[in-house]
């Protein structure tokens, strides 16, 4: 049922095809098209598209669409890893909170509302006092992003707690972290899906943002995010650096976003108008 009401949304479809044809052709593509990132040529600088470089060159003579793909290799692989990070310690702190409740539940709930607002700033911090780096990246990341799908878990732990098949187990003598395990939390994996999908994309977009600042991914290995840094000062120039990691991160983050959207829609078909 679920996968016959994603398949009636056009938006959706559309976002899988596009999702699936840009993993595809960035994990892929170098297979292809094996030219260096890294390799520079002062001669060949700032080029524009044209043969022997489809979109064109940096100001060092990197290949363009080299450095998209293996950047994009990079910013994807943090953005995902970001989200299974962040989806974990959701899962962990809003389903611990909800089922034992006690002393535990506004202890946790209150750290995940105070940890919300200053989200981007604590990212920033820790990045400035742990260094950068894609493992960095992932763990400053997930550990900040996590607070979404703690609230998600903690309704949907509540909801399905009071449950018949609950109490039954509970009667039955079942431990209170078996019935967790085993009878509460596979009930929450549609809403932790599209958490899920909607996480990554809020991951791809932060890594961007960090790398765009010079905090994120460093010279020489490329990713989508200090791309777009190293393009501000020919913005004017050579703009053909800027538009096309900015496209394609507009386009996976719309696309992740429209999928966490329809998967939504899907799981829960009341919320559609």
């Amino acid at each position: 049922m679920i996968g016959q009401r994603l398949l009636r949304n056009p938006l959706t479809l559309a976002s899988v095809m596009v999702l699936i044809g840009i993993h595809v052709l960035v994990f892929a593509g170098p297979l292809a098209w094996s030219v260096s990132p890294q390799q520079t040529s002062a001669l060949n600088a700032l080029l524009p598209p044209g043969p022997g470089h489809p979109l064109g060159t940096d100001d060092l003579g990197r290949d363009e669409l080299s450095r998209l793909l293996h950047g994009g290799q990079v910013t994807l692989l943090v953005g995902f890893a970001a989200m299974v990070t962040s989806t974990f310690l959701g899962l962990l702190v809003g389903a611990t909170a909800a089922f034992y409740r006690g002393w535990l539940d506004p202890v946790l709930m209150r750290l995940t509302d105070t940890i919300t607002a200053p989200a981007f700033f604590l990212i920033v911090t820790a990045i400035v006092v742990l260094g950068s780096g894609p493992l960095t990246l992932i763990a400053v990341i997930g550990g900040t992003s996590w607070m979404q799908v703690a609230r998600v878990i903690y309704g949907e732990t509540l909801r399905f707690k009071a449950q018949d098949f609950v109490l039954a187990a509970e009667a039955m003598g079942a431990r209170r972290g078996a019935i967790l395990i085993r009878h509460v939390l596979p009930q929450t994996i549609p809403s932790v899906v599209v958490s899920a999908t909607l996480g990554i994309g809020f991951a791809i977009l932060t890594e961007a943002a960090v790398s765009y600042l010079g905090l994120g991914i460093q010279p020489p290995t490329p990713s989508w995010g200090n791309m777009l840094q190293n393009a501000q000062q020919y913005v004017w120039t050579s703009p053909a650096l800027a538009i096309f990691p900015g496209l394609v991160i507009t386009v996976v983050v719309l696309a992740y976003n429209f999928l966490g959207d329809g998967l939504r829609d899907a799981v829960d078909p009341r919320l559609r108008i």
